[in-house]
């Protein structure tokens, strides 16, 4: 199945207001809850839902940078340590971006 023919999710990142997640368009996404009753726990479920979302890739692309980082007799000590240095900062940058900052 080609990339264009794949369905494509909606555009990154969404936001939670109140129960209702929205793409950045303003596009209804998803809702965490069905009752006034249950609301602050719909609320909490909605900002869980939207940190995994808006950190997925970024996390996705930190885990490939590690697995591609396998100590390597041909490397050499400092383009290994190089490499492993990076791979710490685009971690850090995918939990921080899951976090909302």
């Amino acid at each position: 199945m080609s990339d264009l023919s794949k369905p494509q999710h909606t555009p990154t990142p969404w936001e939670a207001k109140d129960e209702f997640i929205y793409a950045p368009s303003g596009e209804h996404v998803a809702s965490a809850g069905s009752s006034s009753y249950t609301f602050f726990l719909d609320l909490e479920n909605a900002k869980f839902i939207v940190r995994a979302v808006n950190a997925h890739e970024a996390l996705v692309e930190a885990a490939e940078l590690v697995l591609s980082t396998t100590s390597d007799p041909k490397m050499g000590a400092y383009h290994e340590a190089a490499l492993n240095a990076r791979a710490r900062l685009v971690a850090a940058l995918a939990l921080a971006k899951g976090d909302g900052e």
